[in-house]
């Protein structure tokens, strides 16, 4: 389950295939990505993000992009924002993605890096900030757990 949660929060992050650092490596992922690799992953079935928007900021890096998720599939990933967004993600750098993807207990990294402000996401409206919230506590609680 840690890996399945990490995985997601990878993909909704939008960097999944991403391995190194390097904002080069970033903006070439952009221009290769494969819809159809990113077609076969499923959000599992106990998260509630079906039918989401994400715009992603990395602020250090001054790099923006967008990730649709339909019917739990994603179908579109942009290196570009999208006007039509639901939730907005801010992550301060690619290398606080690196540590989460590397670190062993990857779920207690990612709420540090949350309460720490290194990555901060928010709804664009206040049902998407409720659900938001429910999330965070979710994934709060089941890091005590691991």
């Amino acid at each position: 389950m840690k890996r399945m949660i990490l995985s997601l929060m990878i993909f909704i992050l939008g960097f999944n295939l991403v391995s190194s650092v390097s904002i080069q490596d970033v903006e070439l992922f952009c221009q290769q990505v494969d819809l159809e690799q990113l077609g076969d992953f499923e959000i599992p079935s106990f998260v509630p993000y079906k039918n989401e928007i994400f715009n992603f900021y990395l602020l250090e890096e001054n790099f923006n992009g967008s990730l649709i998720i339909e019917e739990g599939k994603i179908i579109s990933m942009k290196c570009e924002e999208n006007k039509d967004n639901t939730y907005y993600v801010y992550i301060n750098n690619l290398v606080t993605l690196e540590e989460i993807s590397k670190a062993e207990n990857s779920l207690g990294l990612y709420n540090e890096k949350v309460k720490n402000k290194e990555i901060e996401i928010k709804g664009a409206t206040l049902g998407k900030k409720i659900k938001l919230t429910f999330t965070k506590i979710i994934l709060k609680i089941v890091s005590w757990f691991r």
